[in-house]
């Protein structure tokens, strides 16, 4: 919770929707997910704030509601300027609902995939607000656990930590071993079947400095078990990290985990010779003289657009009721502009979200093939079956090198489900563990239409085995033609990862087509 979201994504609220979630009025849909759908609620005072309200179908189930309680519970004891303010739930209600603070800026993830590694200050104050949140969060008695880049906002007041505690336990992908979290982002000794500590966040926090400082992961990419060789034996590739900040990168990537700082000796280190002897606003005062605005332009765009967006809300909500209010105000009666909004994170992908891309078409991705780094990426369709034996229409993403790291993405042409949602059902394959490899390919997809760019709702596991994983991928809000795209998890121009490739898809004619001009 406490995701970021620009306001282009919003949508008004549908007739089953409720008006109020507790002291919350709601005023647009941000998006929704496995877990719940989430709303977007502004006070007539106050700034606005995200409300996930969760499915009834998990409602019904107590040991969710416990789960959830626990959540709620963990989040509320957290006071940190670099986490989400919580505003409030009712994990009881009816309607179970967690609302935290509306927080503005794009996530760590986009930033370098779209502007590339930070350098300098702003890599600075990312490291001491990443530290600070986690000392105020273990201070709380809290464990993050699933600490990774699209995890933390990088607003225009400095970096925000999210889907922290709990959240980690219900959202996280499961691992072999039992082990929860995300897949590349987990310390060693969770794989040797220790819990999550509060070094564990540690050692995430020095991959996701090391990834900020140089667009990689530490410990590379590739085959699944050869990263998880390379973070057992602490073989981490620190070429790029300034050093200034290497040697606390490296002693938090130690293999055990008592070698490792604690987050407040972090910020000794950071705040040594800026004249702050309290470590405890190390981070604020780093961040306040660091923090560029070559981090926040981004975020300060999307603060604007969420202000234009709050006219256009209140607008969206009365239009809904028909269109015969634009024109007894004057109006023109059009949509009003579609102005972004994503949807709060479940699991640390984004859900629901929108980006605008409007004067941006057709895209980069619309491309067969594309090399980036080394990397490949390409994209053909094919049909199967024919005489007596109905057609299947298939669109085939081939990634990387393979047969050694790479992988194969098989999707079937689009469904719409009972609820509406755009779905993709496919078939990844690529590594000795599906499984675990299913966990690196499900921030890839996208979908892309001239309006914007959709992010996945829902990604659920439907069956693994030695032929790969199948899956199937919903985008809420799609429409019924535009450009599916699949990109490494990870990629960053010039730097590492297969680029994005794209196909034409549409739902009416079931098909998928390389000829751009379709996608419209």
């Amino acid at each position: 919770m406490g995701r970021r979201a620009t306001v282009s994504a919003v949508r008004p609220l549908s007739a089953h929707d409720p008006a109020r979630l507790g002291p919350h009025r709601l005023v647009g849909r941000l998006g929704a997910g496995g877990m719940g759908t989430v709303y977007l609620a502004r006070p007539w005072i106050g700034p606005p704030v995200a409300v996930k309200a969760v499915h009834p179908e998990l409602a019904d189930e107590p040991e969710f509601r416990s789960r959830f309680a626990r959540e709620v519970d963990a989040l509320s004891r957290v006071r940190s300027p670099f986490v989400p303010r919580f505003a409030g739930a009712a994990p009881h209600a009816e309607v179970p609902w967690l609302a935290t603070a509306y927080v503005d800026g794009p996530t760590l993830k986009e930033q370098v995939e779209r502007g590339g590694p930070l350098r300098g200050g702003p890599l600075t104050g990312l490291a001491a607000g990443m530290a600070a949140a986690l000392a105020d969060i273990h201070a709380a008695g809290v464990i993050h656990r699933d600490l990774k880049p699209s995890n933390v906002i990088l607003s225009p007041d400095g970096p925000r930590v999210l889907d922290f505690g709990i959240a980690g336990t219900l959202d996280g992908a499961a691992l072999p071993g039992g082990v929860m979290g995300t897949p590349g982002w987990i310390a060693p000794e969770r794989f040797r079947g220790g819990p999550a500590t509060a070094a564990s966040d540690v050692f995430s926090w020095g991959q996701l400095t090391a990834y900020g400082a140089t667009g990689r992961n530490p410990f590379g990419r590739g085959n699944p078990e050869a990263v998880v060789r390379r973070v057992m034996r602490g073989e981490a590739d620190l070429n790029g990290v300034p050093l200034e900040l290497a040697s606390l990168v490296h002693a938090s990537l130690s293999p055990l985990p008592g070698y490792r700082p604690a987050p407040h000796e972090i910020l000794g280190v950071l705040g040594n010779g800026r004249g702050v002897p309290d470590t405890g606003v190390v981070a604020t005062r780093i961040v306040r003289e660091e923090w560029s605005s070559a981090v926040v332009s981004g975020a300060s765009r999307h603060r604007r657009l969420l202000r234009r967006g709050a006219a256009v809300l209140a607008v969206a909500t009365v239009v809904t009721a028909g269109a015969v209010v634009g024109v007894r105000h004057g109006g023109t009666g059009e949509t009003p502009d579609r102005i972004g909004m994503s949807g709060v994170n479940e699991g640390g992908a984004r859900q629901g979200d929108v980006t605008d891309r409007t004067g941006r078409w057709p895209p980069p991705e619309a491309t067969e093939t594309a090399v980036n780094a080394g990397r490949r990426n390409e994209v053909g369709t094919e049909r199967r079956g024919g005489g007596s034996t109905a057609q299947e229409v298939r669109a085939e993403f081939t990634m990387g090198a393979p047969g050694r790291d790479g992988a194969t993405i098989r999707v079937s042409a689009p469904e719409r489900s009972p609820d509406g949602t755009l779905v993709f059902q496919g078939e990844f394959h690529g590594a000795q563990d599906p499984a675990y490899a299913y966990g690196f390919a499900k921030d890839q997809f996208a979908v892309l239409t001239e309006e914007g760019e959709y992010s996945p709702g829902h990604f659920p596991l439907e069956e693994a085995d030695d032929a790969g994983v199948r899956f199937s991928v919903g985008f809420d809000g799609a429409p019924d033609t535009g450009l599916l795209v699949v990109r490494e998890n990870g990629y960053v121009k010039d730097v590492d990862g297969a680029p994005p490739v794209g196909v034409c898809y549409s739902v009416t004619d079931a098909e998928f087509s390389v000829d751009y001009t379709k996608c419209t």
